[in-house]
């Protein structure tokens, strides 16, 4: 006879499977930004580098990281709704 969850813990399952496949999206539309903006994005937001060692790695300013970080998010929110 199958255990049947209290509702809160269905929420949670719920909860849990929606934000996988919002995750599995955001990640499939970063796939699609230009280079730049994927790199930077992906480093930043994903993997959770600070713009320092961004600009390290890259050898990219300040300033352009988060120009390419607001496009990219930007980007991202567009194709999100759609």
């Amino acid at each position: 006879m199958p255990m049947e969850m209290p509702i809160a813990d269905e929420r949670k399952l719920e909860d849990a499977v929606l934000s996988r496949q919002a995750c599995e999206q955001v990640m499939q539309l970063i796939g699609r930004l230009p280079e730049q903006q994927r790199r930077v994005v992906t480093l930043h937001d994903v993997e959770g580098w600070s713009k320092e060692e961004i600009h390290q790695q890259t050898g990219l300013t300040a300033t352009h990281i988060r120009v390419l970080l607001s496009r990219a998010r930007k980007a991202i929110r567009q194709m999100f709704k759609s």
